[in-house]
């Protein structure tokens, strides 16, 4: 998404001089970057359905409510792990992450 926003914004700027041409592929992008949002959100609303609150879509970052010793924690998972091997405190964020 970063990269159609960069292009997006190049674009645009070269559009500012004598650049009609590019209006076509400015819309393009657009469109483009319209449809991944609407795609991230809707992960991002499946996910929740699920109890689990995507905290860094770049990274893959989810965390889960969990309780551990009678406390509401997260426990924490990002894109590559194997498996969820990690938590922190609901104040601490991914700082605070520590092995299970």
């Amino acid at each position: 998404m970063h990269l159609l926003e960069g292009e997006l914004e190049a674009m645009q700027m070269l559009a500012l001089g004598n650049g009609h041409h590019l209006h076509g592929r400015i819309h393009k992008l657009q469109r483009d970057l319209t449809l991944q949002t609407q795609q991230l959100r809707n992960a991002m609303d499946e996910l929740s359905t699920f109890g689990c609150e995507l905290k860094d879509a770049e990274t893959g970052l989810i965390d889960f409510l969990s309780l551990r010793d009678g406390e509401e924690v997260y426990l924490c998972w990002r894109l590559g792990e194997g498996r969820i091997s990690f938590w922190h405190y609901l104040h601490t964020g991914i700082a605070g992450r520590q092995p299970l």
